[in-house]
């Protein structure tokens, strides 16, 4: 009973996920209360899970990685990859991309690179984009906070054993199949393809917006309000009393 009322529960969730337009977070949550309820779990199990030190080590990792996102030396070293020769630019993408995502939050990484690697003085993006998908995703590979399923598979392993995996467990392995498999893109450089790069349209437009006499952002400096480094907009002007 107990079996089938678990795979009930999870096809459930899964069809959640898919069809409605709930908050995941909250159907999880509500998942995880369900087999509370219905016994497939005791208490204790449940509060042990909520307090996993896998998924509060990969919050940390997220949240530092959100803040070096944000610091201006990430785009200043992808500006230093870009070279006339194909091979070198790759080596120097596997050399930078790598070692980071072993790090950091592989999006991250994949975006700050991604955006100076596509408008490319010297060669096809197509060329270049694939080999920082792969240096990105086997640099993970090399640490224990490489990856988020590293950190989920320690977290199991330490329920089971009592001991998680250790930060460099991956490296002896990874390491290697990371210096081949960068050899062999740098070897195959010219075999990647070359197509040819489309350029998003983009409209310029402005936007207004009043803000309530009674609301939070009243009494702030632009900086304080956090109006003054948008990604995506820029604040023109302010009107206050008609000036």
């Amino acid at each position: 009973m107990e079996l089938w009322l678990a795979g009930l529960t999870l096809v459930g969730l899964i069809g959640a996920l898919v069809f409605s337009r709930v908050n995941a977070t909250v159907l999880f949550l509500i998942a995880a209360l369900f087999c509370l309820i219905s016994g497939l779990v005791n208490i204790d199990t449940f509060w042990s899970k909520t307090t996993n030190e896998g998924l509060v080590t990969l919050v940390l990792l997220i949240l530092c990685a959100v803040a070096l996102e944000r610091l201006p030396w990430l785009g200043m070293l992808s500006r230093t990859v870009d070279s006339p020769r194909l091979s070198w630019s790759i080596a120097k993408i596997v050399a930078i991309a790598a070692p980071m995502s072993a790090v950091l939050n592989n999006t991250a990484v994949v975006a700050g690179l991604a955006n100076v690697l596509r408008r490319s003085e010297f060669h096809a993006s197509s060329r270049l984009l694939l080999p920082l998908s792969y240096a990105a995703i086997l640099g993970g590979t090399l640490t224990l906070i490489g990856t988020s399923t590293n950190l989920i598979v320690s977290s199991f392993l330490e329920d089971r054993r009592g001991v998680g995996l250790g930060f460099g467990d991956f490296f002896v392995i990874s390491a290697p199949v990371v210096l081949f498999v960068g050899l062999l893109l740098v070897v195959l450089a010219r075999r990647l393809p070359t197509r040819e790069n489309f350029e998003a349209v983009e409209t310029e437009y402005t936007l207004e917006a009043e803000v309530d006499s009674e609301g939070a952002l009243v009494g702030r400096t632009v900086e304080e309000a956090g109006l003054r480094a948008l990604e995506t907009l820029y604040l023109a002007e302010i009107l206050r009393d008609g000036r």
